[in-house]
């Protein structure tokens, strides 16, 4: 060690500034290529979980559509059998859909709607969209504990048309 000491007191001054110099390029370097990687790490997992939230915003909407056309078919066209068929089809397919993007919350309140008219007159559409809008500005993942799957009310069949005898 004392060798190093004596070998750099040797040396000109100038010799040690350009060494003190270059490795302060390197230093640099070596931290603008540090900061650009976790710059870049953390613009990918944003970009990443903005492609998250658009695409369950996107089965949400289409829920929330199967589900109002349900309602509509019943209020709209209560005698309509092929309409109310084709909305309960559709809002039977978006509740199957429900746990692959909706919290356990939602997917449950959705599961007691769907039990039977008493259930479903205590849920409302103002919690849905609040635990919806809850689902959507987290992006953390929380897996489902004891999910109570909801039990999926199958269309009722079509009453033939009636005859023109």
């Amino acid at each position: 060690m004392s060798g190093l000491i004596e070998w750099y007191a040797q040396q000109p001054d100038s010799v040690i500034v350009a060494q003190i110099g270059a490795m302060a390029v390197v230093v640099t370097v070596l931290g603008s290529v540090l900061v650009a990687l976790r710059t870049h790490a953390s613009i990918a997992k944003q970009q990443r979980a903005a492609e998250v939230r658009k695409t369950k915003q996107q089965y949400y909407n289409a829920f929330f559509e199967a589900f109002f056309r349900k309602h509509l078919s019943l209020s709209v066209t209560p005698n309509n059998a092929e309409a109310r068929l084709e909305a309960d089809t559709a809002l039977c397919a978006e509740a199957g859909r429900l746990p692959l993007y909706a919290s356990q919350e939602f997917t449950e309140l959705i599961g007691k709607s769907m039990e039977g008219p008493k259930e479903a007159a205590e849920v409302t559409t103002a919690k849905m969209y609040q635990l919806m809008r809850e689902d959507l500005v987290t992006d953390d993942y929380k897996a489902f504990k004891d999910l109570k799957f909801p039990r999926m009310m199958l269309p009722g069949p079509v009453a033939p048309p009636p005859s023109s005898s």
